[in-house]
């Protein structure tokens, strides 16, 4: 079965922030199949420090897809006839690859690839005229024809071997019913919360005191755990180690430091300002409790604003490690002290559905 689908570039594809392709793929999935996909930002809170880079995204791993959509993402270790069998049966599948091999992918984007980051694109289709693949890049609003040929030279795994890592997105075949606000609400508040203070900030295994969950529950458990590690307040603590590192790297080592991290601050701030607005649209706030969320949202961004310009002074050569150190502790703080604010005014301070979902 041929599965072939039309994308408009204004109509379907989501940018969500620089940095933020696989998620973006993701949304734009959602979003072509008819699916709020705004409801993925009330659970979009999170922090981790990948290749010495602050990030605000969550991975494939806690992406609550299957809890809201019922929508299941798989990993899959391919190869081009694997993928294309998948298209072809009428599944998407996110591919990850490098940008600067892809023809269409503008030359000017490439800054974060030196530094190991992969790029996603969303395979939507396939045209069985051409043999080619239906394309979306919602990262520089591109919509393209692929042939599987330019697929394997831009996302091997190893050059000369063909592996492809894809995840597919498969839809229920069971009737699903999607959970109601109130439950989304309270889920999602409750999960930001959690890999912002436990998962993300601690050190210890998962699951320690909890001896009585499935087999597949510890595995999934431990992957999550495994995948976001360095997430949560702990990404801010590592990030500080390696300021205080950086004091002794060379300087075009700390310069590319400092200016990829102030990159991917300015993405930090949008996503939490998106995740705000997704909840004052979505929750029956009262009007103390929006000026109470809004003033606590505009001290965040003042704050990771602060760091930023702050790191713009470090690498000019100012002695400001103090000053970006107290700043960070005092960000801690004021988002965890935010996540369980939002999680007491929006999820009303419940939480429903499964620990791992």
């Amino acid at each position: 079965m041929t599965h072939q689908l039309t994308v408009t570039k204004s109509g379907h594809n989501i940018n969500l922030a620089f940095m933020e392709c696989f998620t973006s793929c993701v949304l734009t999935y959602l979003n072509i199949n008819g699916k709020d996909y705004r409801r993925v930002l009330l659970d979009y809170w999170n922090l981790s420090y990948q290749y010495k880079t602050l990030l605000s995204g969550k991975d494939a791993r806690q992406l609550p897809l299957e809890f809201l959509y019922g929508i299941k993402l798989k990993f899959f270790k391919g190869d081009v006839e694997s993928l294309r069998r998948c298209v072809q049966d009428g599944s998407s599948a996110i591919c990850l690859g490098a940008a600067s091999k892809l023809r269409y992918f503008p030359r000017e984007y490439l800054g974060m690839e030196s530094s190991g980051f992969q790029h996603s694109i969303l395979i939507y289709g396939w045209n069985e005229e051409h043999l080619e693949y239906l394309v979306t890049d919602p990262m520089v609003d591109a919509v393209v024809n692929i042939s599987p040929k330019e697929i394997v030279h831009a996302c091997e795994v190893r050059a000369g071997r063909q592996e492809l890592h894809y995840f597919i997105l498969e839809e229920s075949n069971s009737p699903f019913e999607e959970p109601d606000l109130e439950s989304c609400l309270a889920y999602c508040s409750y999960r930001n919360l959690s890999f912002y203070k436990n998962r993300g900030g601690s050190k210890t295994e998962p699951l320690a005191s909890v001896p009585d969950q499935s087999q597949e529950q510890r595995k999934s458990a431990w992957r999550e755990w495994f995948s976001n590690r360095h997430g949560g307040y702990r990404s801010l603590e590592i990030f500080e180690e390696d300021l205080v590192k950086s004091q002794e790297w060379a300087p075009p080592r700390r310069a590319d430091w400092v200016s990829r991290n102030t990159m991917t601050i300015s993405s930090i701030k949008r996503i939490r300002a998106m995740v705000w607005n997704a909840y004052r649209e979505s929750a029956s706030l009262e009007e103390s409790q929006y000026h109470e969320g809004q003033r606590q949202i505009d001290s965040i961004l003042a704050m990771w604003n602060a760091v930023s310009l702050h790191l713009l002074k470090y690498k000019s050569g100012q002695i400001v490690i103090p000053a970006i150190s107290k700043q960070l502790e005092k960000l801690k703080h004021a988002e965890l002290q935010f996540l369980e604010w939002l999680h007491l005014a929006a999820g009303k301070g419940e939480y429903h559905g499964p620990e791992h979902g």
